[in-house]
């Protein structure tokens, strides 16, 4: 997730969808439901400007954790800083 970015987010026509971007610049269309990054994260919620990601991984004890992620949507002046 660390490479990926929010670009946007499509709400008011149905279900809400968004776009993220990798860091070679291709941009993706994500829904509620779809995998994304490497730690299979799920995408629970797209809201205004932000993405809910769940991820699950199994530590070596083979004990399963979760943890909610944030991707959220960069103002033009985060972006320069």
């Amino acid at each position: 997730l660390g490479q990926l970015k929010l670009t946007a987010v499509l709400a008011g026509m149905g279900d809400p969808t968004a776009i993220v971007e990798t860091s070679n610049k291709q941009g993706f269309t994500v829904r509620k439901g779809m995998k994304i990054g490497t730690d299979s994260g799920e995408i629970i919620e797209i809201l205004a400007a932000r993405l809910v990601i769940l991820e699950k991984s199994t530590d070596f004890t083979g004990a399963t954790k979760t943890r909610t992620v944030e991707m959220r949507l960069r103002t033009k002046d985060q972006e320069k800083a």
